[in-house]
């Protein structure tokens, strides 16, 4: 664990080790990401958060595949989510994305993450719907979606484990919470899908 140090320049392209479960660099000053990070089969935590990481979400993470946390919230980051993430971290619980220039859509895939417990998405610049198989992801708790340009989401009432749900500030209309209006969530302190953007 070497957080809150400075480091600078590129994560190094090393062969990786078994033994490591755990890397922690958040706080410093890396600018990219070598293959290497993806060389570490029992790593089940990696948080690289505030950083100065820019490019895509790093493909090669997809062959950690113990990971259980995912930690990349306030850096540079564009596109979305890798598809190869979804067909091989099926043990990922806890992704957050906060904070950085995602700008695509998240892609159907992402149902496939059947164990994800938190999702934090928020303040990015995610447009168009959320997919269909949102309403997958039966073990979310936690859903930040705040701050992004969402237009539409799914049927959601297949989350009844959700007890922390924020969407405001996108262009979301009412109709688009009509499922949540059955679950738990919509009494908790944390709930907030108001106030949303005007469309231009």
């Amino acid at each position: 664990e070497l957080y809150g140090n400075s480091i600078p320049g590129e994560f190094p392209n090393t062969a990786g080790s078994s033994s490591i479960s755990s890397i922690a660099l958040g706080s410093n000053e890396l600018e990219s990401l070598s293959d290497g990070i993806g060389s570490f089969p029992n790593m089940t935590y990696l948080d690289l958060r505030d950083n100065n990481l820019s490019g895509g979400l790093p493909v090669a993470l997809a062959s950690d595949t113990s990971l259980n946390v995912i930690n990349l919230q306030y850096n540079n980051f564009t596109g979305n989510i890798p598809v190869e993430w979804t067909s091989s971290l099926s043990n990922l619980s806890y992704l957050y994305l906060s904070d950085n220039l995602l700008d695509e859509p998240i892609p159907a895939e992402i149902g496939n993450l059947t164990n994800l417990v938190n999702l934090a998405i928020d303040q990015n610049n995610i447009p168009g719907e959320l997919p269909e198989s949102f309403n997958s992801l039966q073990y979310i708790g936690e859903l930040y979606i705040w701050g992004n340009e969402l237009t539409g989401l799914p049927d959601l009432s297949g989350l009844t484990n959700m007890y922390a749900f924020y969407a405001f500030d996108n262009y979301l209309e009412f109709d688009d919470f009509e499922s949540l209006m059955q679950l738990n969530v919509i009494y908790s302190e944390n709930f907030g899908i108001s106030p949303q953007l005007e469309a231009e």
